[in-house]
């Protein structure tokens, strides 16, 4: 499986490892296209801004469409509400289901291959390899090595938004952090195996994979976005329930809040990962079937 985890960055709220607050003024780097869309309703109107949880600084500012329907909204819709003092109570709430509790370890919920690769790995990072469920050590991993490669969680686009919106917009949410965590939860033994043994082994193999995803969010290619994450599954076919459990339900839920919002009337502008826009089960489609869905 080609560098599944550098995917994850799309859909996974990584930047909930992460309590600061977003800066980033650089000049602006040429967008051909954003990964921006419109749906419009009778009532309402949602646009549709398919974000990255972790950036580079000088993505930033973002393209200027993207910034004339956020202030042509009325409200700021996220995935999870990350304001102010919320995040530092996500950030506990996803440790203290992220830990064993004592008497219980990594050791016996993954396969004896899997735990020794992982104790090699967090033996060089001087982090605990037992302590930690898997898919919390998956996503630790992946999140220190996007640092690595610039791709910092402080830059994510939640956490600029809210910069931007700060006592200007209200707040809504189309999951919540505890969802979220939840759906975390729901992989099987098996699944987070899974899930830890490809991050481990991808981890150190950003390189090229990376800047292609990158250059098509960039050009807003959602056909481009959308074949990279089903790669995955035509190499490992065992990785079907992940991906319905990150993308097929998550998006089934996210389309029946965005719908909510149209028929209660009013603009909004949707901060939700790329991942979730892209392909046949994805926002953009599940919509286009009720809603006529545009690029501004």
């Amino acid at each position: 499986m080609k560098h599944w985890g550098w995917r994850r960055w799309l859909i996974v709220p990584v930047w909930l490892f992460w309590t600061g607050a977003a800066v980033a003024e650089p000049a602006a780097v040429a967008t051909k296209r954003p990964f921006l869309w419109k749906v419009q309703s009778d009532r309402g109107t949602a646009y549709l801004f398919g974000s990255l949880h972790a950036a580079r600084p000088e993505m930033y500012p973002l393209d200027e469409r993207i910034y004339r329907a956020f202030d042509d909204s009325d409200k700021l819709v996220l995935e999870a509400d990350i304001s102010g003092e919320k995040v530092f109570g996500m950030a506990g709430q996803m440790l203290a289901k992220a830990m064993y509790p004592a008497g219980d370890s990594a050791e016996k919920h993954l396969s004896p291959a899997t735990f020794e690769q992982l104790q090699a790995r967090c033996a060089k990072l001087g982090l605990p390899a037992a302590q930690f469920k898997p898919w919390f050590l998956a996503m630790m991993l992946e999140a220190l090595a996007l640092e690595s490669a610039g791709m910092g969680m402080q830059h994510g686009m939640e956490l600029h938004f809210l910069a931007r919106g700060q006592g200007r917009k209200p707040i809504l949410e189309l999951e919540g952090a505890n969802a979220q965590i939840d759906m975390l939860e729901s992989l099987t033994d098996k699944e987070q195996d899974l899930f830890l043994k490809h991050t481990l082994e991808s981890v150190d193999k950003l390189g090229e994979a990376l800047e292609q995803m990158l250059a098509a969010w960039n050009a807003g290619d959602d056909q481009q976005l959308d074949k990279f994450l089903r790669e995955s599954l035509k190499e490992v076919p065992d990785f079907a329930s992940i991906y319905k459990k990150l993308f097929d339900d998550r998006n089934e839920k996210m389309a029946v809040k965005v719908e909510e919002y149209l028929n209660a009337g009013g603009t909004y502008f949707v901060v939700v990962g790329a991942g979730h826009l892209v392909g046949e089960t994805g926002l953009l489609q599940v919509l286009g079937k009720k809603y006529q869905v545009t690029r501004p």
